[in-house]
């Protein structure tokens, strides 16, 4: 390694990375939903009454909603202004967005691997 540099590695071949995570530094972890494709409702798996507000931007499956001014909000359900795009899944996680929504910092984890 050149000086000033720990454990490097010169290589002419391609690196990968695998097992790697992305973490939003500006969500809030809530809990799960269930989440249907198409349907502008959200299951909870939780009571997040109290943790919820309409007009709250959340992430779910890393995609961008904001609760509904209309519409049942309470232990059961969260109402969406948009209908869900992803796939359908049960206990899928949800998150309420900063203010940043999508962008802002993020923490990223991973395992280079060099062939």
């Amino acid at each position: 390694a050149a000086e000033g540099r720990v454990n490097s590695i010169a290589s002419f071949f391609p690196i990968t990375i695998s097992d790697w995570t992305m973490t939003s530094n500006e969500w809030d972890y809530i809990g799960t939903v269930n989440a249907e494709h198409l349907s502008y409702n959200l299951s909870t798996n939780g009571n997040f009454v109290g943790l919820l507000s309409r007009g709250d931007k959340i992430v779910v499956l890393k995609m961008e909603y904001t609760i509904s001014s209309t519409g049942v909000l309470d232990a059961s359900n969260i109402p969406i202004t948009t209908p869900f795009m992803g796939e359908s899944g049960h206990n899928v996680d949800l998150y309420r967005a900063g203010k940043m929504c999508l962008t802002g910092s993020h923490t990223v984890a991973y395992t280079p691997k060099v062939s």
